[in-house]
């Protein structure tokens, strides 16, 4: 799966240059053409607003430095047209007959700025310079918003075609079962590979959301922190919204990052079982407001391989995912000792309890494979597993598995989880 994200030094940046000028008196309009085209500007003049809203209607314009009063068409009635295209031309209005109202009508019209005749050159050209810059960064903020949605979009469809795939791979297996009832070993099996694809699985789509979107999301920061660096005058403006727009990048590295955490855990090779679970624990206590209270002894001192970590990992996510959606329990205790020949593994709540068998029947009908894929994780480890419980009196999970490590002769397979 690559969901590589094109990054700001990937592509060709769009420098604006088109200007037209207009404005009924053409000395005015020959002085500024003279001035902005030595600046390296492209310049259109026209002498009235009908001429003028011909040219926008054929060609693409940056900028627009707009008399207001003029024979027939005024510069609002252009304003006017400007805005009713919904296009990302700017303008300036200049103009001798300046007041307050004049003025604040104009901005209301989305004018970017107003310059009051006569005004110096400098003052127009730094005018014309921050009218333009902004225009770029208007660009360049389409340009990574749509980076952003079409990666978001991309990776979403991902999520959905494994999910979907997942799926189905669960019907079939299920219908395997129903169909071979007395073939246990059959079914052993084949659990067992199921199990085994959805742990490679997650760790496949962990890995790729890791090293492939989120460095490439990384880099869209740095470019976005750098952008302008080098510039010697840049407007406030300019400033705080490329600091938005990384915030917004820094909150998706984020959130790709705990996807990609949730899918396969990298503290489970990095600190061990038991401070991972402990992680898990105290993240789940503090979304849930359950109080978890998680004690284990002798877990990371065994040389368990791999497979048996992921699987005590994932039947303990399981247990407090069963907790928080069917328990109404505000404490949940989690013992896991290792004392050979076996690790035992108690997860205990304080919550409204079931029926036993009842709860089995309705979950195999309704599809709920909580309880059921607990079971089929301690079978794979060639464990046991019981469960206590009565309404209103929480529930027990009591687990027991045979320590198989490295030096029993289980190699440890990275490659299958």
């Amino acid at each position: 799966m690559n969901l590589a994200l094109k990054t700001a030094d990937t592509a060709i940046p769009y420098d604006p240059r088109k200007i037209l000028i207009v404005d009924d008196e053409p000395r005015m309009c020959d002085s500024l053409k003279a001035l902005l085209s030595s600046e390296g500007y492209e310049i259109h003049i026209y002498n009235s607003g009908k001429e003028a809203i011909k040219h926008l209607e054929k060609n693409r314009v940056d900028l627009v430095l707009l008399d207001i009063v003029m024979p027939e068409i005024d510069g609002h009635r252009v304003m006017d047209y400007i805005n009713s295209q919904d296009t990302e031309t700017l303008v300036i209005f200049i103009t001798g007959y300046a007041s307050v109202e004049s003025a604040i009508e104009a901005l209301r019209g989305r004018a970017y700025d107003y310059l009051k005749k006569p005004f110096e050159y400098e003052e127009l050209l730094k005018a014309v310079k921050n009218a333009l810059d902004e225009k770029a960064l208007r660009s360049e903020r389409k340009r990574v918003e749509e980076a952003l949605r079409k990666a978001r979009d991309e990776l979403e469809l991902r999520v959905k075609e494994e999910t979907a795939e997942l799926t189905r791979t669960n019907e079939l297996l299920h219908q395997e079962i129903i169909g071979r009832k007395r073939a246990g070993d059959q079914i052993r099996r084949l659990s067992h590979e199921l199990l085994v694809a959805q742990e490679s699985e997650r760790q496949r789509i962990s890995r790729e959301l890791h090293d492939v979107l989120g460095q490439e999301l990384s880099a869209l920061k740095i470019g976005l922190d750098t952008f302008i660096d080098n510039q010697a005058e840049v407007p406030p403006g300019t400033r705080q919204r490329l600091a938005e727009l990384s915030k917004t990048v820094r909150g998706t590295i984020m959130s790709v990052r705990d996807l990609a955490y949730n899918l396969r855990p990298p503290s489970l090779d990095q600190l061990g079982l038991g401070q991972t679970i402990l992680q898990c624990c105290e993240e789940f206590s503090a979304k849930s407001e359950v109080k978890v209270d998680f004690f284990a002894t002798g877990i990371d001192k065994s040389t368990l391989d791999f497979n048996t970590k992921i699987n005590l990992y994932r039947l303990i996510q399981e247990g407090l995912n069963n907790v928080k959606k069917h328990a109404d329990a505000t404490e949940v205790t989690i013992r896991l000792v290792a004392s050979f020949p076996d690790i035992i593994l108690r997860i205990e709540d304080n919550g409204k309890g079931f029926d036993i068998q009842n709860r089995l029947a309705s979950a195999l009908d309704e599809k709920r494979m909580g309880l059921r894929s607990m079971e089929e994780r301690v079978a794979l480890l060639g464990g046991k597993m019981r469960i206590e419980s009565r309404a209103m009196q929480g529930t027990k999970i009591l687990i027991e598995i045979p320590i198989k490590d490295k030096k029993s002769g289980q190699k440890e397979n990275r490659s299958d989880c």
